[in-house]
């Protein structure tokens, strides 16, 4: 007599069916990973990165799959700085599987207030050198590799390893394609327009995604160029700016943070784009204002069919970077471009105004500080009247104010002066000696021919006089 099957037995043989199938499916291929012959298996990861990644492979969205693409790719920081040192933090730690490092420059006291991988004893010393040391700190010292390179040999990942590849020459015209070829996204973290340009174009010649991202004052922006059909550097700005419209951090300040944020946000893009996780900044740039907490992204235009780089047909490279090969930075570009030719007799050396300011001097020396009332308030040379260089250069009721000011400060001296018999100068001065002459420039028209300014301003005063002047 046969056994009577079950109440719903069809089902519990469509379940059984169903559970074989799941269970052929979701099988571990013991080859896909060495140590599956020990009593486990998964899509690749070491025991090691197993348990060093376990929190971002739990992540429902992202998982173990898309750690192990992270773990096996290839990142390159250009530019060590504030924007770079966040972001080569993040990449080491999140399980980059290579990170280049590319940077010529050396630490300085003014980068430590915004470049965490710096310490006080670093300064003078190469910064990617630096780096290494305190990013070797994350990881692992057994499963960490060190590679000096200039860019042409090709570095494999290798599983369970982390690897540092440097770069210390920096970006140039002659090893541009070279340096980034090796790598799966490059991070432009550098604080100049001709490294930019020149970034760009050698990442559209290799068909690398360029995560951007810039910061000065209190704003930051970050944006990813030529990465998915998406539009490149010169298809939004065909040419860079003109230098007196780009701010620079040794002028205009930053604080701190605001990089930070920036540069690791540009973490975040550059793994989203290494992993094929959400939705990148490719098309669209966002904008942070750190001062309101503010963020918003804007769309770009697209992908512009005439760009010299990436469009149609893009313009032969060698010539790309001749607007910009002579622009060392946007500082030196427009000192050399604003700043007229002054003669030699309305200037005065450091040492010239050391001697004037003697108590036994035969002169009278009135000093004008034309630096940011900031700047003023920071250091200054001691009586000095600030009225910063933008009043000097303004037609407006500010100065007249300022020139009212300091002509009557110019008259009390002149009197002081002629019952001493002495003569008088009125010393315009500024950081380096730049905006100075725009000042004198401006100024003598109205004081007379008794105004001159510092040479070299404040950094020659420091160099030449006193060493113990705030240099910044």
């Amino acid at each position: 007599m046969s056994k009577k099957r079950p109440r719903g037995g069809a089902s519990c043989d469509a379940l059984a069916a169903q559970l074989r199938q799941l269970n052929g499916a979701t099988q571990c291929d013991d080859s896909a990973h060495s140590t599956a012959s020990a009593g486990w298996c998964g899509v690749g990861l070491t025991a090691e990165e197993v348990a060093r990644f376990s929190r971002p492979c739990l992540v429902k969205s992202f998982g173990p799959t898309r750690q192990l693409r992270l773990c096996r790719s290839k990142a390159l920081v250009v530019g060590v700085g504030g924007l770079g040192s966040p972001a080569a933090t993040y990449l080491t730690t999140s399980g980059v599987g290579v990170l280049g490092l590319c940077d010529f420059d050396t630490v300085d006291a003014s980068n430590l207030h915004r470049q965490p991988l710096y310490k006080r004893e670093d300064v003078g010393q190469p910064k990617v050198a630096c780096a290494v040391k305190r990013l070797s700190e994350l990881v692992d010292a057994s499963a960490l590799r060190v590679h000096k390179s200039e860019g042409c040999d090709s570095l494999e990942t290798v599983p369970g390893t982390f690897s540092i590849r440097t770069h210390e020459s920096g970006l140039t015209r002659d090893n541009a394609r070279d340096v980034v070829r090796d790598y799966d996204v490059v991070l432009d973290c550098t604080d100049n327009p001709r490294t930019r340009y020149l970034l760009n174009d050698a990442c559209v010649l290799e068909g690398k995604p360029l995560v951007y991202g810039a910061s000065v004052g209190m704003e930051g922006q970050l944006t990813v160029y030529h990465h998915n059909g998406g539009p490149c550097l010169r298809c939004i700005f065909p040419e860079p700016l003109d230098a007196d419209a780009c701010d620079v951090c040794s002028d205009t300040g930053v604080l701190g943070f605001v990089p930070g944020l920036i540069g690791v946000m540009q973490a975040q893009e550059a793994i989203k784009v290494l992993t094929n996780f959400g939705t990148t900044l490719s098309g669209r740039m966002l904008h942070y204002d750190a001062e309101d907490a503010r963020q918003f992204v804007a769309k770009l235009r697209g992908r512009r069919p005439g760009c010299a780089s990436c469009g149609d047909s893009p313009t032969d490279p060698s010539s790309l970077d001749e607007p910009t090969a002579g622009k060392a930075s946007a500082v030196t570009a427009s000192c050399k471009s604003a700043v007229p030719s002054t003669p030699a007799d309305h200037r005065w050396s450091a040492s010239r105004l050391s001697t004037a300011l003697r108590h036994d001097s035969r002169e009278r020396v009135v000093l004008v500080d034309v630096r940011t009332p900031n700047q003023h308030a920071m250091c200054a040379l001691p009586e000095s009247i600030s009225i910063p260089y933008e009043t000097c250069l303004a037609d407006s009721d500010a100065l007249k104010v300022a020139s009212r000011s300091l002509a009557e400060a110019a008259a009390n001296a002149a009197t002081e002066a002629s019952d001493h018999g002495r003569t008088l100068h009125v010393v315009c001065y500024c950081r380096r000696g730049n905006d100075s002459q725009l000042a004198v420039a401006a100024l003598r028209p109205i004081l007379g021919a008794h105004v001159v300014d510092l040479e070299g301003g404040l950094n020659a005063w420091r160099r030449d006089v006193d060493n113990t002047f705030p240099l910044y």
